[in-house]
C-alpha cells in the first residue's frame, strides 16, 4: 500500500504541472484568438473571459489522458533513472507491482475524461455558440470605431462610420450592407444613433 502511494504520488507531482502548462497554453491561445475578435469589435469585451473557461472545459476530454500520459512517462522514467526499480526488483516488487497503481490512477481518470466528454464537452460548446450567435445578433453603437469595418451575423451586416461621437451623438456618415441570401441592399446615412435598451436588454 506504501508503495502504490508512493507511485501515485509520483505521477501526480508533474501532472499538475504539465495540466497547468497545457491549460495556460490553450488559455493564451483562446485569449489571442478572442481579443482580437474583441478589438476588431465583433465581440463584447466582456465575454472574453467566460469564453475562455468554455473553451478550457470543451479541452478537457483531451487534456486529461494527455496529461496522465506524460506523467505516467516520466514519473516512471524518474524511477528508472534513479535506479528505484532495480531496488524495487531486488525487493521482489516485479513489473506488476509497480503498473498495479498506474491502472488504479488510470480508472478516475477514465471517468473524469468521460464524464467531460459526454457532458462538460457538449455544454461547453452550446455555450460558447449562444454567447458568440448572441454577441453577432446584438449590435452595439460603442462597438463601432471610425474608419473600421465591423462584420456581425457571420457577415450578413457590415458596419462602417467616418466619425464616432458620444453615445447622444452617435455615429456620423455610416455605410451599412446587408446581405440576404443574394441579394444585397447599402444604407447610407449622415447620422446614426441607438436608441435605450428594451425591456430584454437588446438596443434598438
Amino acid at each position: 500500500m506504501t508503495l502504490q502511494r508512493y507511485i501515485i504520488t509520483e505521477i501526480l507531482k508533474p501532472g499538475a504541472a504539465i495540466l497547468l502548462v497545457l491549460v495556460i497554453i490553450l488559455a493564451s491561445y483562446s485569449a489571442i484568438t478572442y481579443l482580437s475578435q474583441a478589438v476588431a469589435g465583433s465581440l463584447p469585451l466582456e465575454t472574453v473571459g467566460l469564453l475562455i473557461l468554455l473553451r478550457i472545459g470543451m479541452s478537457l476530454e483531451v487534456l486529461l489522458p494527455t496529461t496522465f500520459y506524460l506523467s505516467v512517462i516520466l514519473a516512471l522514467g524518474r524511477l528508472y533513472k534513479d535506479s528505484e526499480m532495480t531496488a524495487l526488483s531486488a525487493c521482489g516488487v516485479g513489473i506488476v507491482g509497480v503498473l498495479k497503481p498506474v491502472f488504479a490512477l488510470s480508472l478516475p481518470v477514465a471517468v473524469l475524461a468521460g464524464c467531460a466528454s459526454l457532458y462538460i464537452r457538449p455544454e461547453s460548446y452550446e455555450k460558447i455558440y449562444r454567447v458568440m450567435d448572441q454577441a453577432q445578433a446584438e449590435f452595439d453603437l460603442s462597438r463601432l470605431e471610425a474608419d473600421h469595418f465591423l462584420e456581425i451575423g457571420n457577415g450578413k451586416y457590415v458596419f462602417f462610420a467616418e466619425e464616432l461621437g458620444h453615445s447622444r451623438q452617435g455615429a456620423q456618415r455610416v455605410f451599412i450592407r446587408v446581405a440576404e441570401g443574394d441579394k444585397r441592399q447599402v444604407i447610407l446615412a449622415q447620422r446614426m444613433i441607438q436608441g435605450e435598451a428594451d425591456a430584454k436588454g437588446r438596443k434598438r
